[in-house]
């Protein structure tokens, strides 16, 4: 995300659910989504 933000990079970010202990399911999926929206928000100013 540095490197992103050091560059002005302004595009899309693309976030992959790959661990198949929470992946296995799409109520985990969307949990893993939540959590990596949480921690990118600051990064990124994503919404809620």
């Amino acid at each position: 995300m540095g490197a992103l933000m050091e560059t002005g990079y302004d595009g899309p970010v693309c976030i992959e659910v790959e661990d198949d202990t929470i992946g296995k399911t799409l109520a985990g999926r969307q949990r893993a989504l939540r959590v990596a929206r949480d921690v990118l928000s600051p990064f990124i100013g994503a919404a809620a």
